[in-house]
């Protein structure tokens, strides 16, 4: 998460964790946001914190939490599909937001899709870079209600995961007894995984390489949701 400690198979930063417990939220409220969280990770958390501040550079092999280290790529290495949430993401997430500060983030003159044209500016030196939403909401409301929230970044987006993966990708598994079946991935094994895995199987199942044909249907569909007759391949 772009230099930003999380803990392992999440998208949960540390410092979130700790800020939620600064905040005098009871153990309680803070599982309710994360019921995957164990008194384990609050304890690594402090640890990491620990060894932060003392100068140590980070925390021991033992604490769940990865430190990514992303500098600048190469043009040959440079991201062509951007994964996007958008709760937490373009605008914050209420419930996290209430733990940490008390109020809800509306009262306090945050927006929804605030984000937007920040992330708009950030990507115009990557013209080719296509957007997957990995956001529940555009299954909630429809692709078609989400994407003028979207601004210029519409124009991007070539799906969403939930869609794909719950829909369109079909998995040949093995019963018990060896026999070979087909099926999707069902909604409650989408909402059983964290974003990390929904993006691994995501890339796995649809997106090894823009020339596919599963991503050609992609844009081709997205191009239909705006009105666009030819929708653009990067090359």
């Amino acid at each position: 998460m772009g230099g930003v400690a999380v803990f392992v198979g999440s998208r949960l930063p540390v410092t979130t964790l700790l800020a939620c417990i600064d905040a005098g939220n009871s153990w309680k409220r803070i599982a309710t946001s994360w019921p995957w969280l164990t008194p384990g990770h609050l304890d690594a958390a402090r640890e990491w914190a620990a060894a932060r501040s003392s100068g140590a550079g980070g925390a021991a092999s033992t604490v769940p939490v990865d430190q990514e280290q992303v500098g600048p790529r190469p043009p040959s290495e440079r991201l062509r599909v951007l994964y996007l949430g958008i709760s937490g993401v373009l605008h914050p997430s209420a419930s996290t937001y209430e733990l940490i500060h008390g109020q809800s983030p509306w009262d306090a003159r945050h927006c929804l899709y605030e984000a937007v044209p920040w992330l708009s500016t950030a990507l115009e030196p990557w013209p080719d870079v296509k957007i997957i939403l990995t956001s529940t909401q555009p299954w909630k409301f429809g692709l078609p209600i989400v994407l003028p929230w979207l601004g210029t970044l519409a124009e991007r987006v070539i799906g969403y995961t939930f869609e794909e993966l719950t829909i369109k990708v079909v998995r040949q598994m093995r019963t018990r007894s060896g026999t070979a079946r087909q099926r999707t991935y069902s909604s409650e094994d989408y909402w059983r995984m964290n974003k990390s895995d929904i993006v691994i199987a995501h890339v796995a199942e649809c997106v090894n390489d823009f020339a596919t044909p599963g991503v050609m249907n992609l844009l081709c569909r997205a191009a239909a949701i705006r009105g666009s007759s030819s929708p653009s391949v990067a090359g």
